[in-house]
């Protein structure tokens, strides 16, 4: 179902089977996922062809979701109302087409994807058993949790997954840049963030934890004491396609980067945040070392598997990446975001977002704008 919302009121889209355009669209992000795995994936050559290949999905997926042609029509005349300020799209689906990048779509005539123009965001469908939760309020008082975290495996290693000791068969690289207790993501975060409390844009508390500082337990024990409305998570994610079909991100066993790597999974950080009610955002930053090391493949090492435990678990908004992009970048679009959001007001997380991929929509690495992906659950 295809939600268009503004001040002028709102046009909802009947419920589309969504099978044969996900079967269609798999075959074409496999063309994507070659290219980002490529050793040198951000020449320029490269870059331009990746491009070339998201407007193409992002065309077959206009034309297969709207297939019939007057209800194309309505919803181009829908979403040219460029100056409706709330104008927003929502995408309602199951979880099992979490994956189906309608980021990306590509209307007729239009030369810029819809997510770069109009703030759009995912929906699941849910039973609706989950605690009442209102969104983000930027006006309130907020707590805020920054946490990094850089984990390293090695295809030889053995990692602590759910309480059993395993070799695993895939590698992250070592992102020592999430660290750097000058120029990081959190440290930039954390600016910001002052320096909108500073100027009277909001009442700001952040705690900003680093790799030597957090520990898996501890993680899950700051998510349980229900502090926080913002948490941001930088490090690795994994996505096991292969196996259990779980996903997880990475802490290490003990304070200082000590003991083994121990996967928090998909179930355990769902059923964690269950028992939340304050949590508003849950953004996963996903990042990727400068050189990444021999398997490493960068389309199993994002957050959307990650983002079906968080949305489905009553958290207002989950934002993660689909796929792990630079440090530099992943710094850049996180920044953007948080400085859209406290700063230019723009009134909503979906919105914050359109600003920042539209803001990174220019750069050489064509996955920055596209690997946001959001979820915005309402009960």
């Amino acid at each position: 179902m295809i939600n268009i919302r503004g001040q002028e009121g709102g046009v909802t889209f009947g419920k589309y089977n969504l099978v044969d355009v996900y079967d269609k669209v798999k075959l074409q992000m496999g063309s994507i996922e070659g290219l980002i795995n490529q050793p040198n994936y951000q020449d320029r050559n490269l870059m331009t062809a990746l491009q070339t290949t998201i407007d193409q999905l992002g065309k077959t997926i206009y034309l297969e979701v709207l297939r019939d042609l007057a209800v194309r029509d309505l919803f181009n005349r829908s979403t040219r109302r460029s100056q409706d300020s709330e104008l927003s799209i929502s995408f309602k689906m199951d979880k099992k087409f979490i994956n189906l990048p309608v980021e990306f779509m590509l209307p007729d005539e239009s030369k810029f994807p819809l997510a770069v123009t109009i703030p759009i965001y995912k929906t699941l469908t849910t039973d609706g058993n989950i605690y009442q939760k209102n969104d983000l309020d930027a006006a309130q008082e907020l707590n805020i949790l920054l946490v990094s975290s850089n984990t390293r495996i090695k295809k030889t290693d053995k990692i602590m997954i759910a309480g059993e000791e395993k070799l695993v068969n895939f590698t992250l690289p070592d992102i020592i840049e999430v660290d750097n207790r000058d120029k990081s993501e959190i440290e930039e975060i954390e600016k910001i963030l002052i320096n909108a409390q500073n100027k009277g844009k909001g009442k700001i508390k952040v705690n900003k934890i680093h790799t030597d500082q957090i520990d898996y337990q501890s993680f899950l024990n700051l998510i349980a004491s229900d502090t926080y409305h913002i948490i941001h998570y930088n490090g690795h994610g994994y996505a096991d396609l292969n196996a259990s079909g779980n996903s997880y991100i990475f802490f290490w066993e003990k304070i200082n980067q000590g003991g083994k790597v121990i996967a928090l999974d998909a179930n355990k950080l769902g059923l964690t945040l269950l028992k939340t009610k304050n949590l508003k955002l849950f953004y996963l930053s996903s990042c990727q070392g400068a050189a990444a090391e021999d398997g490493y493949k960068r389309y199993l090492n994002g957050f959307v598997g990650m983002l079906d435990a968080v949305a489905s678990a009553g958290i207002p908004n989950a934002l993660g990446m689909r796929w792990p992009i630079s440090i530099s970048n992943s710094k850049k679009l996180a920044c953007k975001f948080y400085d859209a959001l406290f700063f230019d007001r723009v009134g909503s997380i979906e919105a914050a977002l359109m600003n920042a991929r539209g803001e990174t929509y220019g750069y050489d690495d064509k996955t920055v704008w596209c690997s946001p992906v959001l979820i915005k659950q309402t009960y």
